[in-house]
């Protein structure tokens, strides 16, 4: 099986991603890891490395990739089986970014600074207004461009669903 799964910061991809990785014993693929050098959010990746690392994690014969960067997720979409689409609004997202505070590991020091939370928080409720592929005009894009099985999510009830859905396969 192979899915991918996008939204908003918040809207509970990496949740998913590792509730489906975990039941079903496959990889799981985080776009933030690919996008970010490690140790932080501060400095993106060179292009090629991370055009490497998406070829390398394509290669395995099943994984869950999450995250908000529909360039990267479109990278995977050619021979995904699912798509999964978090929509939830920016009170839902808000809150569940300031209830994950303290839990980002990618800071230098392991903890999200009240700097790079603001930044994060800034940023994400500005994702009805972008217009670029990490936005919900982006997302809702790919998701009508995906011709294969493919679940637009608004609600915690359809979570369930899907991961019963997904792991009962």
């Amino acid at each position: 099986m192979k899915v991918v799964i996008i939204g908003n910061s918040g809207s509970g991809k990496t949740w998913l991603a590792n509730e489906i990785s975990q039941s079903l014993s496959i990889p799981k693929v985080s776009l933030d890891d690919l996008f970010w050098q490690q140790g932080g959010y501060a400095q993106k990746r060179d292009v090629q490395e991370i055009n490497y690392l998406i070829n390398e994690s394509k290669k395995e014969p099943a994984w869950i990739v999450e995250g908000v960067f529909g360039e990267l997720a479109k990278e995977y979409l050619n021979i995904a089986d699912c798509l999964v689409w978090l929509d939830f609004g920016w009170h839902i997202c808000k809150q569940r970014i300031l209830n994950r505070v303290g839990e980002n590991t990618k800071e230098p020091n392991g903890k999200q600074t009240k700097q790079s939370l603001n930044a994060l928080l800034q940023w994400a409720e500005q994702y009805y207004e972008r217009q670029d592929l990490r936005s919900y005009y982006g997302h809702k894009k790919t998701f009508e461009f995906f011709s294969r099985s493919k679940t637009h999510i608004q609600s915690e009830n359809e979570i369930y669903k899907l991961i019963d859905k997904l792991v009962k396969k």
